[in-house]
């Protein structure tokens, strides 16, 4: 097996699909400007790790997806997934022909498929991931009786047989303690962002980080300024997010740029952008971040997603299989924004997830507690992250609020 590449300059910038035939040893491989692309491997998005290696297959956090040869071609080839639950690939399997794909609306239009307009489960069928990535429905119906599989944190080998064979990925160890977990955290972090301004790539990234006065966001935002990050978005219109607004901490953190715009901005919108946000399935909650495309582009995005779960020293449902009990939304809306407009995105609280159970027990541990606060919004593990870099208790996780940044 080989590569074969086609730039496609009209297609989102970070978007892929491949396309292999037993016909063919040649795997033809149609992608945006941005898609990094070598004779043994392509790729978009950063790992920890050398980049020339392209190990992003063995990597603790992988952001991005792509594939690699095995053995010269001759072992089949591997494509990965990233290492969270927040984005996915697609693969469709027709006859001698089968095709793998970063993107949903790319893979239907490559292989002439559509959607079964009757069909009425796609949400609750793209959201059941929310069930862990051993028990969401992995086949969901298209036209014709058609299936597309969904692949979540996984690598997938497609064979010389061309069959498709998911693979686990990689466990890492569980944490010590809040040390281990800390450092650990930020190593990759440094080495990530190496990879991502690496001189071998073509599409270098910057770093940007959102804020708010919630743990989350917060923390995250605390963490990337580690490793260089000079940027922050926060929203501070309409009322509920002025009131959330994370430039103080922003400034307090030493933050040189402060950006803040109106989180109802999309609304001015006139180019149905509400379509992207909805074709992954969910109900579009990320469409508000289309008010920071500017300042996204070509840079690592670092979110607090998830923090709500696993820095919650509170829940009870912690798990290795990324399962999020009374979540409504997966979290998957960005998908194709992010592929369009040409950012990685770096959900900070998601490292190390494989180990949850280990983070929760850092949360409860005798040396966290004087982290918490208690009560039901308690999280010690940003509150030291953001209090041991000089952020005031009273500046942020005083309340739960329900705005999205």
């Amino acid at each position: 097996m080989k590569f074969k590449y086609y730039n496609l300059s009209k297609l989102p910038k970070l978007a892929w699909c491949a396309i292999a035939t037993s016909k063919s040893p040649e795997i033809h491989i149609y992608h945006g400007n941005g898609i990094e692309t070598f004779e043994d491997f392509f790729v978009e998005g950063a790992w920890d790790g050398d980049f020339c290696s392209a190990d992003f297959h063995k990597s603790k956090f992988f952001m991005g997806s792509g594939g690699k040869l095995l053995e010269n071609g001759l072992g089949g080839v591997l494509f990965a997934t990233s290492n969270h639950t927040l984005e996915r690939l697609y693969s469709i399997s027709e006859k001698d022909v089968v095709y793998i794909s970063n993107s949903l609306p790319f893979i239907l239009y490559m292989s002439e498929l559509e959607l079964e307009l009757k069909y009425l489960e796609y949400e609750i069928d793209f959201n059941s991931i929310l069930k862990g990535i051993n028990k969401y429905k992995k086949m969901i119906l298209l036209s014709e009786g058609k299936k597309i599989q969904l692949h979540y944190y996984c690598n997938i080998l497609l064979s010389d047989k061309y069959e498709l064979i998911e693979i686990q990925k990689d466990v890492i160890k569980p944490f010590i303690d809040y040390k281990d977990y800390e450092n650990q955290l930020l190593q990759t972090l440094k080495m990530f962002v190496n990879n991502a301004q690496s001189n071998k790539r073509k599409m270098k990234y910057g770093l940007i980080a959102t804020i708010s006065k919630g743990y989350d966001a917060a923390a995250s935002a605390a963490i990337a300024k580690e490793v260089g990050c000079e940027t922050v978005v926060s929203f501070n219109k309409p009322k509920k997010y002025a009131e959330d607004c994370g430039s103080d901490i922003a400034r307090q953190l030493g933050y040189k740029n402060v950006i803040t715009k109106n989180a109802d901005d999309y609304l001015n919108n006139t180019s149905l952008i509400e379509a992207e946000f909805l074709s992954s399935g969910e109900l579009g909650s990320g469409i508000v971040f289309t008010a920071f495309e500017k300042e996204f582009k070509n840079n690592i995005v670092f979110v607090g997603e998830r923090g709500d779960k696993l820095w919650d020293k509170n829940w009870i449902d912690t798990n290795k299989e990324m399962r999020f009990k009374n979540e409504i939304f997966s979290g998957t809306s960005m998908i194709e924004n992010r592929l369009r407009v040409g950012y990685i995105l770096f959900p900070v609280p998601l490292f190390g997830a494989s180990q949850w159970p280990s983070i929760h027990n850092i949360s409860n541990s005798n040396e966290m507690e004087p982290y918490s606060v208690g009560g039901k919004y308690d999280r010690p593990i940003p509150r030291r992250i953001l209090e041991t870099r000089s952020v005031s208790r009273n500046m942020f996780g005083i309340e739960k609020k329900r705005s999205r940044i």
